[in-house]
């Protein structure tokens, strides 16, 4: 599934606005469950990726916890994102790079 720019002037009253938005977080939702991976224009690209089981800890009692797999989504940045983010932080600091 791939997101393009749109019309970037077009003006929608608030409920359709909101539907429009509802109804493509749901196309993606549908997509990224089936397996495919979701790209919007400027943002990037969403996809799952499966992470295994691993030794954990709590934090508040350092008692060891195990982690269990699990599929997360993900998000792969555009460069025209990070271009577009880059020394955003204020008092001139950077972000984290990714």
């Amino acid at each position: 599934m791939t997101i393009g720019d749109g019309d970037r002037d077009a003006r929608l009253p608030y409920r359709e606005a909101s539907a429009l938005v509802d109804m493509s977080i749901e196309d993606m939702v549908t997509c990224l469950a089936a397996g495919e991976e979701v790209k919007i224009h400027g943002l990037g690209n969403f996809g799952l990726r499966d992470k295994t089981a691993r030794p954990g800890r709590n934090p508040r009692t350092l008692e060891a916890a195990p982690v269990a797999a699990r599929r997360v989504v993900m998000l792969r940045a555009s460069q025209v994102l990070k271009n577009r983010t880059a020394g955003s932080l204020p008092g001139g600091r950077e972000g984290r790079r990714v």
